[in-house]
């Protein structure tokens, strides 16, 4: 899964960086893709569902984030 284009435009925009995207390798021997993301412990991977979710989340109205929280408590 690759972030949309306007998560990466909005990452772009808002940190002033565009997200790494690297292949994290799993203990049951799978593949997952993430991308480094600036945060207050220094650059982290986040998945592609988590930064999707960060991206609604931030440019979503009030009514909006009531089903973008539903959704984030299964990521």
């Amino acid at each position: 899964m690759e972030l949309t284009k306007n998560s990466l435009d909005f990452i772009t925009n808002h940190f002033g960086y565009t997200p790494e995207r690297m292949t994290m390798n799993n203990p049951d021997g799978t593949q997952s893709i993430t991308y480094l993301m600036p945060s207050r412990h220094g650059m982290e991977p986040w998945p592609v569902p988590r930064i999707e979710a960060y991206v609604a989340w931030m440019t979503s109205t009030m009514d909006e984030k009531v089903a973008i929280l539903q959704k984030v408590e299964t990521i």
